[in-house]
């Protein structure tokens, strides 16, 4: 019971009127002033104080969070989509807020890593004044640093680069350091950053990539320029062989005088080698195709470029009958491939033991090929590599899903420039949290927002990769 006199009660009356729907979100079930009732009374079973926390936070009101978290409110309770109360105070920058929260015991980790994830540098930079430890890892091992470099932060990466604890060559649970991470999408200014602080270049992610190999492989060739005076000899040999692959249709065309052309009735043909590696271009009868798959001994990497279905299938039952078969590429198929030119050449792809990176792009497969496709490497145990870019016919998802909840040899998976749903996109991320082993999924920037608005989204995107589906027709991607 509380004695005012006439002119505080007044005052009093106007401020509970004023914070009516504070004062019902902190509990408070009833003020009566004389025989005046100004708050109606709650049922307190319904007063959920984890609920009025996260409502208080988004309003960004400092003084209900902080009576709240003094009547018993969980400081790192979620909302209906998940979201914890500091992620909620970091979206909308509430220093006041986020240091209320944490001050009433909210996870410091959660507050950093998701600080930088939304890009609030801001934010990052209190918490960091505030003493947090700034190698804190995440779920995945992943600390503030390597989530800088995944996202391109580089404002932030130069910020916590600048404290004196910083752990710079610390690795997520894939074996990837900032570094790595940094070559990978291609950040020059961010390398240029972690090399000035030393950043170790020969450590090896757990699918045994270095950071030149990934600056190779992703075809940035001026973070390769930085890399390169401090590479052993091994690991620029690893380097050459990667690129080496990867441009093998420019570099065997530019070679004349290996090219052999062969004519027919109905089509001229084009075979072009470059040691044990071959690049065939435009089949379509039976003549040059043999003519084809009599060039094929001992080699190693082959492209198959605007050659019909009937002829890709021919020729690549032939090339994966080698045990030292490595790379097959199907390029721009005349027509896409079907479940029947899939399954013409499943069984030989199916027992290969040498294979280890596939690519089929360019309007090359349908879904239907795909189904067969997928059939026919769910179980294999040597292909790491699966490239499936720019085939606009695949509209489905399932093949893929099945593929990646099934597989186990595969570290790296590029479907973007398809034509894969929204609802499609969400079951590739379901079934990749099931996958330990796939390290790389790359899906198109028109897909990004839908991964983003997932809540697997965070368990799962260091390991995502998004790109601008115009690009394959005119660049080299993998």
């Amino acid at each position: 019971m509380l004695s005012l006199v006439k002119s505080q009660a007044e005052n009093f009356i106007k401020v509970v009127e004023d914070r009516r729907e504070s004062l019902e979100s902190v509990g408070i079930l009833e003020v009566t002033i004389g025989q005046r009732k100004l708050v109606c009374v709650k049922r307190e079973e319904n007063n959920n104080f984890n609920v009025s926390l996260c409502q208080s936070v988004k309003a960004g009101d400092s003084f209900e969070v902080s009576m709240l978290l003094q009547l018993g409110a969980d400081p790192n309770s979620k909302n209906k989509g998940e979201k914890s109360a500091v992620e909620i105070a970091i979206e909308g920058e509430a220093v006041h807020v986020i240091k209320a929260l944490l001050d009433g015991g909210a996870s410091f980790l959660t507050a950093l890593i998701s600080a930088v994830r939304k890009n609030k540098e801001r934010v990052v930079k209190m918490l960091v004044d505030a003493g947090i430890d700034v190698n804190l890892q995440g779920s995945g091992k992943e600390t503030a640093l390597i989530v800088a470099a995944q996202r391109n932060q580089e404002q932030i990466v130069s910020f916590l680069l600048q404290q004196k604890a910083i752990l710079v060559d610390k690795a997520d649970d894939l074996g990837y350091t900032a570094l790595h991470y940094a070559c990978r999408e291609g950040s020059e200014d961010i390398v240029k950053y972690l090399l000035k602080k030393n950043a170790n270049i020969h450590l090896h992610t757990k699918n045994n990539s270095i950071p030149l190999t990934l600056a190779t492989q992703h075809n940035h060739e001026h973070i390769v320029e930085l890399l390169l005076p401090e590479s052993t000899k091994d690991e620029i040999v690893e380097a050459i062989e990667v690129a080496r692959t990867l441009r093998l249709h420019w570099l065997l065309v530019t070679q004349k005088e290996d090219c052999k052309h062969v004519c027919s009735p109905t089509r001229s043909a084009t075979i072009a080698h470059k040691g044990k590696d071959v690049e065939i271009i435009g089949l379509s009868d039976s003549e040059t195709c043999q003519t084809a798959v009599d060039e094929l001994k001992d080699t190693q990497n082959i492209v198959i470029k605007e050659s019909s279905c009937e002829s890709v299938s021919f020729v690549a039952s032939h090339f994966l009958e080698n045990q030292k078969a490595k790379c097959l590429r199907i390029d721009g198929s005349a027509t896409p491939l079907t479940r029947d030119s899939v399954d013409s050449f499943s069984e030989q792809l199916k027992t290969n033991k040498s294979l280890w990176r596939l690519t089929v792009t360019n309007d090359s497969i349908t879904d239907d090929g795909l189904e067969v496709l997928e059939e026919s490497i769910e179980s294999s145990r040597h292909l790491t590599f699966l490239s499936l870019y720019g085939n606009p016919s695949i509209r489905s998802a399932e093949s893929l899903a099945k593929l990646i909840e099934t597989n186990t040899s595969l570290t790296y998976l590029s479907v973007w420039g398809t034509n894969i749903s929204p609802d499609g996109v969400l079951r590739l991320l379901e079934a990749l949290t099931k996958n330990k082993h796939l390290i790389t999924l790359v899906l198109d920037n028109k897909n990004a927002e839908t991964c983003q608005s997932s809540p697997l989204y965070e368990d799962v995107e260091h390991r995502l990769i998004f790109k601008n589906s115009n690009r394959f027709a005119t660049k080299i991607a993998l």
